[in-house]
């Protein structure tokens, strides 16, 4: 099988015009004048693939077909995110309290050796209870 650098180009031509369209559909969304977001995200996900059926470019073609995806993802997500506890459904949908969280500790910041925290004191620091326990810097 031989490399075609033409086929690397075009795939990359068309990932990135997809991506135009997710990023312009998530731009989009917040001018749109629909209260009810599952609503709003059906809408956003019909109206770009309408637009990609007139449409004979390409390029114009894949950036609709690129905002229409983002806002399906959004749309499922509104129907599952609330009826599932399920951590891999909320992972695969981009659901924020399915992401482990990100905790840096003073001495990996500063290179000072503080005394380490149990596991437990740990778990307290990063959870959000522990805002109400230190006074604002």
């Amino acid at each position: 099988m031989k490399f075609d650098v033409n086929k690397v180009k075009s795939g990359a031509t068309t990932v990135g015009t997809m991506v135009a369209g997710a990023v312009v559909s998530r731009l989009g969304a917040g001018f749109v004048p629909i209260d009810n977001e599952k609503v709003k995200h059906g809408v956003l996900t019909v109206a770009p693939l309408l637009v990609a059926g007139f449409v004979k470019n390409k390029h114009v073609q894949n950036v609709a077909l690129g905002a229409s995806m983002t806002q399906a993802g959004y749309l499922i997500k509104s129907f599952v995110e609330k009826k599932t506890e399920n951590p891999q459904v909320k992972k695969a949908l981009g659901c924020p309290d399915a992401a482990e969280p990100i905790i840096i500790y003073a001495n990996e910041m500063t290179g000072l050796n503080y005394p380490e925290a149990d596991y437990e004191e740990r778990q307290f620091l990063a959870s959000p209870e522990s805002k109400d326990e230190f006074a604002a810097a």
